[in-house]
């Protein structure tokens, strides 16, 4: 199981470089509002905006109107502020400082504007911008809602949080857990040591995986549609449509693989399963969607979604 820590060191170097490249610019080039930038640029359609910081939350919203409004606030390192036709970007200067002090970024965009957002030691939060959206940190928590086409949210040691998404969703992560709600497209989400939790799904696609904590789908199943849930030591949760046609591969070490629904395995036809330690292929409403549950020493449970209390979920 190849681990996620090699598809973030890319998003998270980047990140880190800002701190510490190169030699900061002479003292007599900044200006007093260096530090700070309070301002507003009109962009035209297909407006983007690129924003990072080392220190500090970065916080992007929406409104309907053809401008960017930034907010932006540095206690010791300098900002930087460029608009290049419909792109704004907003980045901390490049230099060796000896301490980061406190900072944050506060920006509102218009709908449908493509976002790029990231902090080293912050929370990243995009809400209601109706657009791709890319966020990512090192140690705080990333959280994205109400996106279109495309969500790519990662972070090392901080949480995954992704609701809302009309299109396919990327989440990676490495010590906290993945949350993702209300997605109607591809799902690709992956941990090392935190919990997989996708809740009202419609996707045809899904790849979770996890190295030592829970997976759990609660979504559609396409007949036609694959899906994938990996996890080593942690147990793996299917809710389904009580018609879902699902011809599913489950296999588990030391753990149990149990369905609540009525399931063919092999030429024998049972009500309800329990098998431990072993590779079960099984039909589920006459087989359909390709559904592979695998963990080592967790367990696999199918259930029927219309017959679950929400509090067993």
């Amino acid at each position: 199981m190849r681990s996620p820590v090699h598809h973030l060191r890319r998003a998270a170097a980047s990140l880190l470089a800002a701190a510490a490249l190169i030699a900061p610019a002479a003292a007599g080039a900044q200006s007093r509002d260096a530090y700070r930038i309070d301002t507003t640029v009109t962009v035209g359609r297909d407006a983007a905006v690129d924003l990072s910081l080392i220190s500090g939350d970065v916080t992007v919203t929406a409104a309907s109107r053809d401008e960017v409004r930034v907010r932006a606030h540095s206690d010791v390192i300098p900002l930087r502020f460029e608009q290049v036709g419909n792109t704004v970007r907003v980045t901390t200067e490049p230099g060796n400082y000896r301490r980061s002090g406190s900072q944050r970024m506060e920006v509102v965009v218009p709908f449908g504007t493509r976002v790029r957002a990231g902090s080293v030691s912050g929370s990243v939060s995009v809400r209601g911008v109706r657009g791709e959206v890319e966020a990512s940190s090192v140690s705080g928590d990333a959280s994205v809602e109400d996106v279109t086409r495309r969500a790519s949210v990662s972070s090392v040691s901080g949480d995954v949080r992704i609701r809302g998404v009309d299109g396919d969703v990327r989440a990676r992560g490495v010590s906290g857990d993945i949350t993702i709600d209300r997605v109607a497209g591809e799902v690709d989400a992956e941990t090392v040591s935190g919990e997989v939790d996708v809740r009202g799904a419609r996707s045809d696609r899904l790849h979770a995986q996890s190295v030592s904590g829970d997976i759990t789908y609660d979504g559609t199943i396409s007949r036609s549609g694959s899906y994938d849930l990996q996890s080593h030591s942690g147990t793996v949760r299917l809710y389904v449509p009580s018609d879902a046609g699902i011809s599913l591969t489950a296999s588990s070490f030391s753990g149990s693989v149990n369905s609540r629904m009525p399931m063919t395995m092999g030429p024998t036809s049972r009500d309800r399963g329990v098998r431990r330690g072993q590779r079960m292929e099984l039909s589920i409403n006459g087989g359909g969607a390709r559904v592979t549950a695998q963990t080592f020493s967790g367990d696999i449970l199918i259930v029927d979604r219309a017959a679950a209390r929400p509090d067993n979920r």
